[in-house]
């Protein structure tokens, strides 16, 4: 009887252990503490193409997530030089960054 219990114990299923919590970044994380936001923007982009200015028309529910949103646009932004008759003038720019999380 000894023998079979060991048996059985020796042949039941290792129970597995919890997976790992997904590990987030923080702009990832700051949606999920403050929900669904959006944050307006005013950015500026001189004659090169280059973003040289940008500001908070309307802020968000996070300043972490307003922060982010001139960031990206200076980060990742591409703009041409200024062909058209307004050649070698500041362009403006408004635009809002929706903040959610899509499943």
């Amino acid at each position: 009887m000894l023998w079979l219990a060991f048996l059985a114990v020796a042949a039941s299923p290792a129970t597995a252990a919890p997976a790992p919590a997904p590990v987030m970044d923080p702009v990832t994380q700051e949606i999920v503490a403050v929900g669904e936001t959006s944050t307006q923007i005013a950015f500026e982009v001189d004659p090169k193409g280059k973003v040289t200015d940008c500001r908070i028309l309307v802020p968000s529910l996070s300043p972490k997530l307003d922060q982010r949103a001139c960031e990206i646009v200076r980060e990742k932004g591409k703009f041409g030089p200024w062909r058209g008759p307004e050649k070698g003038k500041i362009r403006k720019f408004n635009t809002r960054v929706q903040w959610k999380i899509e499943e």
